[in-house]
């Protein structure tokens, strides 16, 4: 009987589809993803089922809608315990796999401390919902930070602010050589690899699949990129985003209406576009890097050929279109188009762009398919 592949989703959070320099972007330096869409199966139509990460996590966790799994937005106090068997992470458990997450879980609120967990099936689980926060309760980055003999509160204090704060919302931290955001090496995205190796270096029996979940925040805002990153991008090069002056007036309405989001529409400049884009464009750049150091560390292995590959996001970035900023109820490409990338190296084709419409909620039908489990 074949071995059962293993199973590395990466999920980045808030990641617009057109911000791949091989599926079209020509202004965003992604080496290590070109590499891989090379070697893989993209999709260039994917969709998100919710432009908010809660949501969107439910589902494509699950496989089912947000309002079959009753997870229609932010803020829940905990995922339904009675859809809990529905989750991927649990029936693989289940079924054999070693399962493990790093980073991100949110499939329920997470504003002061650690989510409330449901069975989820992981039994590796090194949680930090973002990089701020580092008194939260059950940050395991804030405490990994402390084991490198870095004091959390002093490092994700948001010292580029203190040079400059452009926009009206404070969202962009533009670095400076002198005056950093939070350094490459002591990162979040950078922490997430290394818990990631760990995760498939230890403690499982002999050939046991494994799932894991590997979610960073970045490049969620607070648009903060490190310097190392941010200098490699001019803002006043990048492309104009998607906005004419009606967008305000109509965007109004949509607000007086109820149909929320987390901005009010206003001219790009108001919201310091250019250099929003080019943090966003670095925090993307510093998550390919660390993709590709996790890809060198399954090749230096020899687990890449029986490992399926995912990479992908739970949703988009307005980053200025239409006037707004962030997500919310606006179901434009920005905020619903994702990256999808897949591969197996043994059995799916390779440097293949499909453009064919697919939904996140795919993924978890479409791998019980490939592994051979019980399809709920």
């Amino acid at each position: 009987m074949e071995k059962r592949p293993n199973i590395l989703w990466y999920c980045t959070d808030q990641q617009r589809f057109d911000t791949i320099g091989a599926l079209g972007n020509p202004h965003i330096h992604t080496p290590r993803l070109d590499a891989f869409v090379r070697q893989s199966v993209a999709f260039t139509h994917a969709y998100c089922q919710s432009p908010i990460c809660t949501p969107s996590r439910a589902s494509f966790m699950t496989g089912m809608y947000p309002s079959a799994v009753s997870v229609t937005g932010n803020g829940n106090p905990v995922f339904p315990q009675y859809y809990e068997d529905r989750l991927i992470s649990r029936a693989l458990a289940f079924d054999g796999h070693d399962c493990g997450l790093v980073g991100k879980l949110h499939l329920a609120s997470a504003f002061d401390a650690r989510e409330r967990r449901v069975n989820d099936g992981y039994r590796y689980f090194q949680y930090s919902h973002d990089h701020r926060k580092p008194n939260a309760f059950g940050h395991e980055y804030a405490d990994w930070l402390r084991a490198q003999g870095v004091a959390p509160e002093e490092l994700m204090t948001p010292r580029a602010t203190l040079k400059t704060s452009r926009t009206s919302a404070g969202r962009v931290r533009e670095p400076t050589a002198d005056m950093d955001n939070i350094p490459p090496h002591l990162h979040q995205t950078y922490w997430c690899t290394e818990k990631s190796i760990e995760f498939i270096e230890k403690n499982r029996r002999e050939n046991q699949p494994w799932l894991l979940n590997v979610n960073p925040f970045d490049p969620h805002p607070p648009f903060d990129a490190p310097w190392e990153y941010y200098r490699r991008y001019d803002p006043e090069t990048l492309p104009r985003v998607h906005f004419q002056e009606s967008d305000i007036a109509y965007q109004s309405k949509l607000t007086e209406a109820g149909i929320d989001f987390q901005s009010q529409s206003k001219p790009p400049s108001d919201w310091d576009d250019k250099r929003m884009q080019a943090s966003y464009y670095a925090m993307i750049e510093q998550i390919d890097h660390e993709f590709g150091r996790l890809l060198d560390y399954l090749d230096a292995k020899g687990l890449r050929e029986n490992t399926i590959v995912i990479f992908t996001s739970d949703h988009g970035e307005a980053l200025g279109d239409h006037g707004l900023v962030y997500k919310g109820c606006r179901f434009y490409e920005g905020l619903v188009r994702v990256p999808l990338i897949i591969s197996w190296p043994t059995h799916f084709l390779a440097d293949v762009q499909s453009d064919a419409l697919v939904e996140l909620l795919d993924l978890v039908p479409t791998l019980y398919e490939v592994i051979g489990a019980d399809i709920p």
